[in-house]
């Protein structure tokens, strides 16, 4: 707890220089990456800009900050060159660079808090990807493994986004050297693989399978597994790698459902919400229609032996496809945001997961009122395009807060709301932030400091700098 009140305060002070120094220069995309918008921002600056008082006073701050940063041990020095990089108040991708070049070696001396580590070198190659590739991938071999595999999953996307297949492939079979299959990216990247390609395609889907089979897997993986991969795709794999594949995956998930003596998993989409009685029962209800399509007998076998699934099927026939229809485009490189944030508010919610042993009934309560909260909290926003004011008083009924969940699904509603209105109506938008500031207290921790940093900058750009100091005054 005290290390995560240092990090808010931290970041709080970084977003009072940042929003300080853009005074009406503030962008409204305040939730996309720093680093990303003053690459954005760097083709439209003169190379030799003149500072504004403002600026020049944010910069001495930065820079007196900087010194004494590097004073300090190494998680808190790694955290805080890296808020630095991202509070500077004009485009500067060399100082950036640089900056997080020494958050990254200071995070290498982190020798016993892994997931401090791992979070800190995450949220530097997030924002060091951006300006520079080259310097990630010189990077990418000394950090932490899941590091690496989660950032050459975005360079994999980015190289599929620009269509450099060949790259990406070659990074896809660099990760599963390393660790296993990368069925996210892997994935994505078979489907975004033209015509010609089915020879590389098919490739791949082998790879993934030869992959999974050498890996013990438990939980599911909704959007990023080897199932979804056989759903999207097993029209034009080698049947019997397929039907290999499937008596595979239902195998690894008996054993992980006996291991576990019974879970209970709810999936929720935009096609519906389905419960399954383990992760056994799901594997079978995504599968079987495919195995229908493939071998018939062996799919009616085994619907013979789950009756308890006939009555989903029937109500949901092309199985995991009819509750989470697979999106016409794959998703891009700039669509994967940070997953411990939660989805944003103005984010299409259509999948979702959970899961708890059976002795936990309250646990699959509270998971499933999630998924609810969820729902309603799209519904809402989705509303506020016809009637704002409507939408506004629904967002009451919106819970602050879900068990340990870290993201506030009334907060995020409300920052929403702030964000489209904030040039079509800007009373709405104060209407939105000023709901949003009673409630940042109850918020949890991480997201208070993203809440305020919001609130401030669209104050600024509906021209309200006095309300702006004062969310910042909160924020200290």
């Amino acid at each position: 707890m005290i290390r995560n009140l240092i990090r808010l305060s931290i970041a709080v002070g970084c977003m009072c220089v940042s929003s300080f120094a853009l005074g009406q220069e503030a962008s409204p995309k305040d939730a996309a990456p720093a680093a990303a918008r003053r690459v954005a921002a760097t083709a439209n600056v003169p190379a030799k800009r003149k500072l504004t008082e403002q600026q020049k006073k944010a910069l001495d701050i930065l820079e007196a900050s900087e010194a004494a940063s590097r004073g300090l041990e190494s998680p808190m020095r790694s955290y805080a060159l890296l808020q630095i990089s991202a509070s500077l108040p004009v485009p500067d991708e060399k100082r950036s660079r640089a900056l997080l070049h020494d958050a990254f070696t200071a995070s290498l001396e982190i020798h016993d808090d892994d997931d401090t580590k791992t979070r800190l070198q995450e949220d530097i190659f997030a924002g060091l990807l951006p300006l520079s590739l080259d310097d990630v991938q010189e990077l990418l071999p000394q950090a932490e493994l899941k590091v690496r595999k989660q950032t050459s999953e975005r360079i994999i996307r980015l190289y599929t986004d620009k269509k450099k297949f060949d790259n990406a492939i070659d990074l896809v079979n660099q990760v599963t050297a390393w660790d296993e299959f990368p069925y996210g990216s892997g994935g994505s990247l078979m489907q975004a693989l033209p015509a010609d390609m089915m020879a590389e395609k098919q490739g791949l889907f082998i790879q993934a399978v030869n992959s999974y089979k050498n890996h013990k897997h438990s939980g599911i993986q909704v959007g990023s597994s080897l199932t979804d991969m056989i759903v999207k795709h097993y029209g034009e794999m080698p049947p019997k790698v397929v039907l290999s594949a499937i008596e595979d995956i239902l195998s690894q998930a008996k054993n992980q459902d006996e291991e576990n003596h019974g879970n209970n998993i709810t999936i929720g989409g935009s096609g519906g919400a389905v419960n399954f009685e383990g992760n056994y029962q799901f594997q079978l209800f995504a599968l079987l229609p495919i195995l229908e399509r493939l071998d018939e007998t062996r799919a009616k076998g085994l619907l013979d032996e789950n009756q308890a699934l006939q009555a989903k099927l029937q109500q949901y026939p092309m199985g995991i496809e009819s509750v989470m229809p697979t999106p016409k485009e794959p998703p891009k490189a700039a669509d994967i945001g940070d997953k411990r944030q939660g989805p944003p508010a103005n984010t299409r919610v259509e999948r979702s997961i959970s899961s708890s042993d059976q002795k936990n009934a309250a646990m699959a309560a509270q998971m499933q009122a999630a998924e609810q909260a969820r729902q309603q909290m799209k519904q809402v926003v989705d509303d506020a395009e016809k009637d704002p004011v409507q939408a506004l008083a629904r967002t009451t009924t919106l819970p602050i807060v879900i068990a340990d969940w870290t993201y506030s699904p009334r907060g995020n509603a409300l920052s929403a709301i702030a964000r489209a209105y904030v040039k079509k109506d800007p009373s709405v938008a104060s209407q939105a932030l000023s709901e949003l500031r009673k409630i940042v207290p109850d918020m949890p921790l991480g997201g208070q400091a993203q809440a305020l940093h919001s609130a401030a900058n669209l104050y600024i750009e509906m021209g309200d700098k006095d309300t702006a100091e004062k969310v910042v005054g909160e924020g200290f």
